[in-house]
Parts: structure tokens; sequence; C-alpha cells
């Protein structure tokens, strides 16, 4: 597809919506990922952190009891004009109910896993940082259905602001431990929620009334297909945490290498929750859900693939330095770099599946991915540790970004509005990137200036062969809709 054929409606207020979330992310995110996590880390050792982490992927994992798939299904149908204010206030009833259901299974699930009563009640506590940042994300895919996508820019990073600024006071205060690290997260996504709400309330379009069980046949397709891709995504760390037998720490190695891919798919996510209600709005329409695509490659995949070869070619420079026992990270990093190649393009082609309701296939996918992730994880973590986790987690997520891709490229006859020198311009480009990365190995300047020549011409060099061009960023330039 080529870029003049374009619709200037809806990708204008998408590219404008997600060019202020990646200025504020830009500015805030990043200082919470890649600098309050690792002081953390730091302070209250790997082993610790390990165990945080750990659990965290359990709840993580559990946590579709408590989203139930409310999340997508009230994006979907706003941005359809099917819901409001009604389908709004039945969610938040419903979240209650399976908020508490989601504890009490969390605590069952921790005692049943052999965990101490301390343990326990940090898994509890950890929950609650799910239950927070659910509502937040409900509030947010309340803004996107409304087709609000700067606002929903502009919140965004909320919950990361506040909660940095707490973190600073702890830091501060030599007052950092696992119990208040987790505190400011709660507080920093209630408080965010709550701010985002009382502006909804008001805006939110009147709608039939309807009941909480409604709610819960339209959003359990959703829940299932959540509940899944959460279960390959997050299996690893549980397991490696459960099954090596030095598992905090080879958790909290993995955790930290972990940490870039997942600060990259925070890149990509910002976009993708926003390409929902854009692909749901164009269902049908090919031509538009071909350009809606082309969109997601561009702007949100090929900056996450240029940020994971810049991982690879520089994680043995960069783990030492931000981490105390960095050097036992590199080989897990340089193989999640891997991972967060496949998985951003994943990211986007899994959007356009969810967005047009084929969860069918979505599920098959994700079910087929945790198979064999769960597979090789038990397989290859006895004897590999933090390696073997990271090998899983890159045939994982190849495999399901091949899948969805099959599925929305060639099924779904996307392919035919693909432009395909436009298509040749990417691979040019990723030709390009890493034969630099590999010649910079062998410079004799500084590293960090090398990582930063490189990042930066991996960016600048879409434009020089032609992948991305100045009137794709147009709705940034003119910042109109």
């Amino acid at each position: 597809m080529k870029p003049e054929e374009i619709n200037n409606g809806t990708l204008h207020t998408l590219t404008k919506g997600f060019a202020i979330a990646l200025l504020v992310s830009i500015l805030i995110k990043p200082i919470w990922t890649l600098v309050i996590e690792p002081i953390v880390q730091n302070i209250v050792s790997s082993e610790t952190f390990g165990l945080y982490f750990a659990l965290l992927n359990l709840t993580f994992l559990l946590r579709v009891i408590a989203e139930l798939g409310t999340n997508t299904v009230i994006s979907r149908n706003i941005a359809s004009g099917n819901s409001g204010k009604h389908w709004f206030f039945a969610t938040l009833k419903l979240r209650l109910i399976t908020g508490l259901i989601y504890l009490a299974i969390v605590g069952l699930s921790a005692w049943i896993l052999g965990y101490s009563q301390k343990e326990i009640g940090l898994a509890l506590l950890i929950a609650l940082i799910h239950i927070s940042a659910l509502l937040f994300l409900l509030m947010k895919g309340t803004l996107e259905g409304l087709q609000k996508y700067s606002h929903s820019g502009l919140i965004s990073s909320l919950p990361r602001l506040i909660m940095i600024v707490l973190a600073v006071v702890l830091i501060l205060l030599n007052a950092v431990s696992i119990l208040s690290f987790i505190t400011i997260q709660i507080i920093g996504f209630a408080l965010a929620s709550f701010l985002i709400m009382a502006y909804l309330i008001r805006r939110l379009p009147a709608d039939p009334k309807t009941s909480i069980l409604n709610v819960i046949k339209a959003s359990l397709p959703y829940a299932l297909l959540g509940f899944i891709m959460t279960l390959y995504t997050r299996i690893d760390a549980v397991m490696l945490e459960r099954l090596h037998p030095n598992g905090p720490l080879e958790t909290g190695w993995y955790a930290g290498a972990y940490r870039f891919i997942d600060a990259m798919w925070m890149y990509v996510h910002t976009g993708a929750v926003m390409l929902i209600a854009g692909f749901a709005r164009h269902q049908g329409n090919l031509r538009e859900t071909t350009a809606l695509m082309r969109w997601g490659v561009r702007f949100l995949a090929l900056p996450v693939i240029a940020g994971n070869i810049t991982l690879l070619a520089f994680a043995k420079y960069l783990m030492p330095a931000v981490y105390v026992d960095g050097t036992n990270m590199i080989s897990i990093a340089q193989i999640l770099s891997f991972a967060g190649i496949s998985g951003a393009m994943g990211y986007v082609y899994s959007t356009y599946l969810t967005a047009t309701g084929q969860t069918k296939f979505l599920n098959s996918f994700a079910l087929i991915t945790f198979l064999l992730n769960a597979v090789l994880n038990w397989i290859l973590i006895p004897s590999y540790g933090a390696l073997g986790a990271a090998i899983a987690t890159v045939v994982a997520q190849a495999i399901f970004a091949s899948l969805c891709g099959f599925k929305a490229i060639i099924i779904d006859r996307i392919y035919k509005h693909i432009d395909i020198a436009d298509e040749l311009r990417v691979v040019l480009w990723l030709l390009l990137i890493s034969v630099v990365a590999y010649l910079l190995q062998f410079s004799p300047l500084n590293w960090v200036l090398n990582m930063t020549m490189f990042a930066i011409f991996s960016l600048l060099s879409l434009f020089l062969t032609g992948s991305l061009t100045l009137k794709d960023l147009r709705p940034i330039i003119r910042f109109r809709t």
C-alpha cells in the first residue's frame, strides 16, 4: 500500500494522539523502567527483586479474573457507538466483584505453590497493583473508545509520574524496600484512575441500561484470550523461580534483562491500544485496515526492532553499567532481544485480530504458543536457568507473531493492498542497520557514544531508505486532526 493512500481522518487523529503519548512516555516512563527499577533492584538485591518479579508474574497470570476482557470490549463498543455511561458503570461494578475474587484466588494459588505466609502477603499486595492498574486501563480504554486519542496520550504516563515522585522521596529518605516499592505503585495507578474518572463521567454518551451479566457475556471471549496470552508471556518467570535450584537469583537476572525489552514493548502497547478503536471502526474496509496496519508496523514495530538490535549489539556494555551483577545478564539480554523483535510485530498483528473480533483464531494461536513455551521452559530451565527461559521466550514470540501475521496478511487478504516496493524499503533498512551495528563493534570510540550514534542513525535511516516519509509525519508536523 502506498503512503498517499492513507486515510487523512483516522490516521491523523491516531498519529496526533500517539505523538503526544510518545512524547510523554519518552519523558517519563524510561525514568521508571531504566532508572528507578534498577536502583531499587540494586538496593534490595537481585535475589529479593527476583522473588518480587516472580510474584508479579504469578499475579499477572491470574489478573484476567479481575479484568475479564472488559477493557477491550468497552473500547470497541464505545468506538462503534454501542456503549456509553450505563455500560461503563456496569463494568465498574463487575470490576469490584472480580477484584475481590481475584485477591482470594491469588492467595490460594500462592499457598498451593508452597509460598510462605510472608510471601503470600506480598503476593496479595502485588495483586493490588494489578487491580489499580486495570482500573486505570479501563479509564484509558474508555477515552480511546471516545476517539480522544490526544487526551489518552496525555494521561498515559500519569501513574508513572506519580510513582516517580514518590520513589524519589523514598530514595532520598533511604526508605526503599519491596513493600514501599509496591505501595507507591498502588497509589500511582489508583490516584490517576480517580482523576480520569471524574473527567469521563460527564462526557460519556447515553446508552440503554445494561446489566453486569451482559458485560460478562460480551467480555468472556476476550477474557479467555487475555488469560492464554498472559500465560505464554508471563509463565517464564514463575517457572524459573520454582524449577531452578537457585530460582530467585536466576529470576532476578532474568528480570533485569527482560526489563529492557519490556520497556520497548510498552512503547508498542501505547500505540496498539489506540489501534484497537481504529481497527474496530473500519472493520470490513480492507483498504483502511491495511493503512492502519502499515501505520502500526512503521510507527510501532520498526522503532522497537531498532531498539532491540541496539540491545543485542551493546548489551555487553549496557548491563554491567546498569546493574551491580549485570555481567550475569549479558547473554540473557542478547537472547531476549530476538524476542523483542518478533514480539513487536506480534503486537500489531494481534491488535488487528483482537479489534476485528477474531478471538477464536487468537485463542488458538495463543494456546499453541503457551503449550510450546511451557514445554520448553520445563526442559530448559533446570539445566540452563534464565538462559533457558530466554530461549523459550524467543521461540514463543516468534511462533505467535508468525501465526498472527499469516492470518492477517494472507488469510484476511491484506496483502492485496500492500505495496511490495514499500515493504522492500523496510528490508533494506533492516539490512543497513544490522551491518552498521556489526561494524560499530570495532569502533575505538566510547561505547555510550557508539550506542547513541547507532540509535539515532537507525531511526534517521528509516527516512533515508524511504521506509518512512515526511508525509507519514504530516499529522505530527501540522498537529491537526
